[in-house]
């Protein structure tokens, strides 16, 4: 996946996640449900899963019902390049392939704070 490849047709969410961290597991599905609501408007979800097994991501969200396109940055790299010190980290994403917002943590409100910033950039 390549973000160049989205400009100008697509706005991202780039959810940093590993299965054993119980925020992730919590924003995941809140997340997801945003994502797909907005997504007949060109919004897409990117899961990066942090340093994990392929089995290991796909066990998570086979438990949780999810389907969502994985991302494996089995080395970190990807993480350092968006500056993830610690998950989960939500990057939103424009249009213009420049970063919108950036969500460290799970929040309480997650899904009216990411509704609110996309209704903003459509």
């Amino acid at each position: 996946v390549r973000l160049k490849d989205h400009i100008d047709k697509n706005i991202l969410i780039l959810d940093f996640w590993a299965s054993w961290c119980g925020p992730c597991r919590r924003a995941m599905p809140l997340v997801a449900e945003v994502a797909e609501r907005f997504a007949d408007r060109g919004v897409i979800l990117y899961a990066v899963n942090m340093r994990e097994t392929p089995q290991k991501a796909q066990a998570f969200l086979d438990s949780q019902n999810l389907s969502i396109p994985v991302l494996l940055d089995r080395n970190g790299q990807v993480g350092a390049l968006y500056q993830v010190t610690g998950i989960p980290r939500l990057v939103l994403v424009g249009k213009d392939g420049l970063i919108k917002s950036i969500h460290p943590g799970m929040s309480a409100n997650i899904t009216e704070r990411l509704t609110s910033e996309i209704e903003a950039l459509l």
